[in-house]
Formats: C-alpha cells, sequence, structure tokens
C-alpha cells in the first residue's frame, strides 16, 4: 500500500493540471504508468514476503498455530496486488468533473462491503475478512475500470501487464526451485536474491517500465 498511496499523492497535482487543460493524453499515459509501476512494484514486494513467510516462520520459532493465517495473508496479498494494478484509477476520477460518480460509488459498494464481510467472515472466520477484502478491492476497480473506458475511453492495461504477471510467477518458482533444500537466513537471503535478480533483469530485458531506466540513469550519474 506504501508506493501506492505514495504515487497516488504525487499524481494529485499533475493530474488536476492535465484535467484543466483538457490533455487527455497526458491523464491516459499517467493512468497507463501507474498502473504498470504499481503493479511490479506490488509484486515485487509481495513476492518477497510469501517466498520467504513459512522459513521466517521457522527461524523465529514462531508458533504452528499462527501459520492457519497464511491463507489470509496471501489473499490479502493478492488483493493489494489487484488493487496497485489498476493505478490512480481513483484520483484520476477524483480529479475530473465526475468526482461525485467516485464518491457515490464508493458509499454503494461500501453498503455492499459490510454485510458481505460479516457474512463471510461469520462462515469462514478470519479468512472471511480477506476474502470480503479481495471482492471489495476488485469490485471498485471493476467499476472505477469501466466508467473511465466508457466516458473517456481510458485503460490502464497493456500486454506488458500479463508480462509482468508472468515474470512475477517465473521469478517466485524459479527461486523456490532453486533454493528447495535451503534453510535458515542464508536460505532466506538466497532466495529472496534470486527473486529480486530475476525481477530485476526481467524488467529492463522486457523494457517494462520506463521509469526503471531513468531511475537507473539518475543513479549511475550520482555515483559516477
Amino acid at each position: 500500500q506504501v508506493p501506492t498511496r505514495t504515487i497516488q499523492n504525487v499524481s494529485v497535482a499533475v493530474l488536476s493540471q492535465a484535467w484543466k487543460d483538457k490533455n487527455f493524453v497526458e491523464i491516459q499515459r499517467i493512468y497507463s504508468r501507474s498502473s504498470i509501476n504499481l503493479l511490479l512494484l506490488s509484486l515485487f514486494l509481495f513476492g518477497n514476503i510469501w517466498l520467504n513467510v513459512l522459513p521466517l516462520f521457522d527461524f523465529f520459532e514462531i508458533k504452528k498455530e499462527f501459520q492457519v493465517a497464511l491463507n489470509t495473508l496471501f489473499i490479502f496479498g493478492i488483493a493489494r496486488c489487484i488493487d496497485a494494478g489498476f493505478g490512480v484509477n481513483n484520483m484520476i476520477i477524483a480529479t475530473s468533473n465526475f468526482w461525485k460518480f467516485d464518491f457515490g460509488s464508493s458509499i454503494i459498494l461500501l453498503s455492499l462491503r459490510l454485510p458481505l464481510a460479516w457474512i463471510l467472515i461469520s462462515k469462514y472466520g478470519i479468512i472471511g475478512s480477506a476474502i470480503s477484502e479481495l471482492i471489495a478491492v476488485t469490485s471498485y476497480n471493476l467499476v472505477r475500470l469501466v466508467f473511465l473506458k466508457i466516458k473517456f475511453n481510458f485503460q490502464p492495461f497493456s500486454f506488458k501487464t500479463l508480462i509482468s504477471i508472468a515474470l512475477a510467477l517465473v521469478s517466485y518458482f524459479l527461486a523456490l526451485y532453486v533454493c528447495t533444500h535451503l534453510t535458515g537466513l542464508i536460505g532466506m537471503i538466497i532466495r529472496a536474491s534470486i527473486f529480486c535478480m530475476i525481477m530485476i533483469a526481467g524488467i529492463f530485458a522486457f523494457k517494462l517500465t520506463p521509469d526503471a531506466l531513468q531511475l537507473y540513469e539518475r543513479w549511475v550519474k550520482k555515483y559516477k
């Protein structure tokens, strides 16, 4: 959630000016760039967390009973990745003349979210809260996606979205496979390192986001 909130806060001023200038090309650019950047960041963070969560439990000798919550953690993580992948759709609507739509749809979806959470928690326990969060987050974003597509023909996704998801999955399973028999702190460090290296290499190899190259060039100039 941290990178999502940061990019949302940064985008407000730029989006407001773009709406004022009726610069729809710039709004679409921000929409698509925020989507791919936030998706990659969320997959990068969640991949590292999920890759080492069980070894971390073992390393700190956490009681096995707490592992019941791992399914809940996984669903919450997926929900956050989905939310990030839709980009700054809420900020795009909020800074437009149609901010009332975002407010009204949020109220309606919230009125559905509360009873859904109550029903699922009553039936499935703690994992029910994660399922309700996943449904709510997906619903929120789908409503905004459809609205922006119909009203302005904006949409955040491209073929690079699928490549990003595939890259994260390949990175995860390769790191898991290579380090199958490694345990303890060393195992966690090696797993995380392999995952990070494959992800970063893939981002540059497939040119998934131009922002990665810009950051790299700034880093080179700073330390050259």
